[in-house]
């Protein structure tokens, strides 16, 4: 069964659906199969699923959803269109409904390789890799030749003997990873190294503390893209730690007159978003209260960086700073969304133990209370038995069941457990709302949905005046709901990749799913490489798997360095660690990736250019800067750790090699100074040699290509020209007079065979 729409696709599966989205309340009762269809209906089922498939290119899943229900209710015996709408629901992380839509798509259509791909993402997603695994084998059963899948088979099943084996070695009544960590500072290990050179955390009296100049110092230390010593972490996990301890499962925090009190959802690790957020909220002291809501990590490639800053006002500030659990606040889905491989990266095995353990003492909701009775009583608002205000702050949200007291949270057994998918604890974490009354299966597969009623029942049984939660995204931060009696708040700006966040990894999408469409009908004359917002690297590793996957891209075109921070002023290099990620992605997928050169931000193309103006962008500027971030590339150690890392650059090397031996020679002479050395295993030489390959793009320049080959060798070139700076004419007539002075073989490899083994064109 195929698909003609140009909607993006899973990674190389026939019978290519668009993806698709949720009506406002849907179901996950099957339909009946083999409804009579008319002409007329079948022409309004295609006419809706091309208007979804508009809506989900542009990133509009909700939307796109709608109409895809609105299809298939004029056609549902189409599995295109239910497969497409399992898509756009795991594009909102919707991943029960879209596993039953998938469902139900196998049930139309048994061969329909795509419904079991997306049937296992789902399955991986509600953490279930076992039945993952199924899927992913009656995919390659209809398509053995599919390597994609293959090798994600293959992941999902070390995923499960990961799991099986951690379980196997676990010890029934372990010590935890807390006493663990105090047994070693308390033997005097775990120093801080002698070459630290950042904030320094004070210590008296044996033991150390914390101050409010310390963690503004440590954020700027973090903005730098530095790390934190091994023991400062735990001193910080540690501290805070002891006060999570000490509160009961709900948490009862009574608000002053003249306090305020800022509730903040999800960050999921977006360290620069939470600093926005506190400069517009105010950071936590006597007079302003802080709550952060729950998911605090994963998914963002900064999850260390902020939690270690929430921790750390914790530990300072245990009265004005209060952090819930959140559903990624456990185990599994740190194995699954990142928290785990980052920590572990940064800081090793026994700090990430440390940080699970520590996920389990947060508390699973607060309890707000103000401290006077409201004198105003408009709305007749459900009150406490002492007549005041309160307000019950969690990440999830209500029960399966009636009845649930305040006092039965409070009573919850928490530290040293994980959720699970079912009780209590999950569902403080798990649930969410919904529009109609009573309950429903959970969007997620985890957990239920609560109506209204329920909402306003369970209020009105524990004297709770309204409800705040997260854990889901609010376009615009938040939406209130239940009769003014649920109110979402979610902080995460630029989300994964869900219409309305306008980020650049937003723009980035659409622009590759634009070109993927523009390419379609000639992909035998036109290839592309994927355009990358290189801010956050687990996404750009996320966007750069769904391209070369799905939209059969050969790459990715980068720019040179990424800026951020408020004022675009702080440079984002991709030689540095927390860029690991993405390489490892490049060379999993076995694509190159193409670094270009760009415009120098003001602050440093200003006082460098001014004087000769004629100097910036192609003349000086872009080989300057480029060549910088090259060689960084090669001395931070990114090839020793990715050894099969092919990187492309332009214009002849951005005149790297031309300078070869002199970086070496130099290079040579820091590592026998007694200076810091750079990590790096290997010569600048080795690196060019086997890691970076460069094109002509424009740099027709005879004598320097003929250097240039018995510095690295011939097959370390391509031909490209470089327009619209140099105009193809003169490119073409370079070639001829190659004729002159290259071997046939190696003008063919120059002009297109090293070009097709790189780009894997006959793959």
């Amino acid at each position: 069964m195929s698909d003609s729409s140009s909607t993006p696709t899973s990674p190389n599966l026939t019978g290519s659906s668009p993806p698709s989205s949720v009506p406002a309340s849907p179901q996950l009762d099957l339909k009946p199969l083999s409804f009579e269809v008319s002409e007329e209906d079948r022409a309004a089922a295609a006419s809706f699923k091309a208007d979804a498939n508009k809506a989900f290119g542009a990133h509009d899943f909700a939307s796109a959803a709608d109409l895809y229900s609105q299809a298939i209710e004029r056609n549902p015996n189409d599995a295109t269109i239910w497969c497409n709408r399992a898509f756009a629901r795991i594009k909102l992380e919707e991943f029960g409904y879209a596993l039953s839509d998938c469902t139900q798509a196998i049930q139309l259509d048994p061969k329909y390789a795509k419904a079991f791909y997306r049937r296992a993402l789902c399955q991986l997603q509600v953490l279930k890799p076992a039945a993952a695994v199924t899927d992913f084998r009656k995919v390659l059963a209809l398509e053995p030749k599919n390597e994609a899948v293959r090798a994600q088979l293959t992941a999902t099943q070390k995923l499960i003997k990961k799991i099986e084996f951690e379980k196997a070695i676990e010890v029934e009544g372990e010590r935890s990873a807390v006493l663990r960590v105090r047994d070693i500072i308390a033997e005097g290990g775990c120093e801080v190294e002698k070459a630290y050179a950042g904030p320094i955390l004070p210590f008296a009296d044996g033991k150390y503390s914390i101050t409010h100049e310390f963690i503004t110092s440590m954020i700027e230390w973090f903005k730098q893209g530095k790390t934190l010593p091994k023991r400062y972490v735990w001193e910080i996990v540690l501290g805070a730690h002891d006060h999570f301890a000490a509160e009961e499962s709900l948490v009862n925090v009574d608000i002053d007159e003249g306090v305020t009190c800022d509730v903040i959802g999800d960050v999921h690790g977006q360290f620069y978003d939470m600093l926005h957020l506190y400069s517009l909220t105010g950071e936590p002291n006597e007079k302003h209260y802080l709550l952060m809501n729950g998911d605090l990590v994963d998914r963002g490639s900064w999850s260390i960086e902020v939690i270690l800053t929430a921790f750390a006002f914790k530990w300072l500030y245990p009265r004005y700073m209060y952090i819930n659990r959140g559903n990624h606040e456990a185990r599994d889905m740190n194995r699954t969304y990142g928290f785990e491989g980052e920590a572990k990266h940064k800081h090793g095995e026994l700090s990430y133990k440390l940080f699970e353990y520590v996920f389990t003492a947060l508390p699973l909701a607060t309890l707000v209370s103000p401290t006077k009775s409201p004198s105003n009583k408009n709305g007749n608002p459900i009150l406490s038995p002492e007549g005041r205000k309160r307000y019950f702050v969690v990440h999830g949200g209500l029960f399966s069941k009636d009845g649930v007291t305040l006092d039965e949270i409070r009573k919850i057994s928490r530290i040293g457990r994980q959720p699970g998918q079912e009780g209590l604890m999950c569902e403080l974490l798990w649930t969410d709302p919904q529009v109609l009354p009573g309950r429903g299966p959970s969007k997620r597969g985890v957990g239920i949905a609560f109506g209204p009623d329920v909402t306003k029942n369970w209020c009105t049984l524990n004297g709770v005046s309204g409800i705040i939660r997260s854990h889901e995204v609010r376009q615009g931060g938040y939406e209130i709901e239940h009769d003014g009696l649920c109110t979402t708040v979610f902080s995460a700006p630029n989300y994964v990749d869900q219409g309305g966040n306008k980020g650049a990894f937003d723009v980035a999408t659409k622009f590759n799913d634009e070109l993927a469409a523009t390419i379609s009908n000639n992909t035998l004359r036109f290839g592309a490489f994927a355009a990358l917002s290189m801010h956050d690297p687990s996404q750009a590793a996320a966007e750069l798997r769904r391209t070369v996957q799905e939209l059969g891209f050969l790459g990715a075109l980068l720019n040179d360095y990424q800026v951020s921070g408020p004022d675009n002023d702080t440079l984002l290099f991709y030689d540095q660690p927390e860029y690991d990620v993405f390489w490892e992605a490049v060379t999993e997928l076995n694509v190159p990736v193409y670094l270009h050169p760009r415009s120098n931000i003001p602050q440093i193309q200003t006082p460098l250019y001014s004087h000769a103006v004629w100097l910036e962008a192609v003349a000086q500027e872009y080989a300057a800067t480029l060549s910088t971030h090259i060689l960084g590339l090669c001395t931070n150690g990114v090839f020793d750790r990715f050894p099969s890392l092919q990187i492309l650059v332009g214009h002849l090397g951005e005149r790297v090699p031309s300078d070869l031996w002199r970086i070496d020679n130099a290079l040579a002479g820091v590592i026998g100074s007694g200076g810091p050395l750079p990590p790096m295993n290997q010569t600048i030489d080795f690196y060019l040699k086997h890691n970076i390959l460069e094109t002509t793009s424009g740099n027709f320049a005879t004598p320097l290509l003929q250097f240039h080959a018995s510095q690295i060798g011939m097959d370390r070139i391509l031909y490209s020209v470089d327009y619209p700076f140099v105009a193809f004419g003169l490119g073409q007539s370079w070639l001829e007079n190659l004729t002159r002075v290259l071997e046939p073989q190696d003008l063919l490899a120059l002009k297109r065979g090293r070009a097709i083994e790189v780009l894997h064109l006959n793959d």
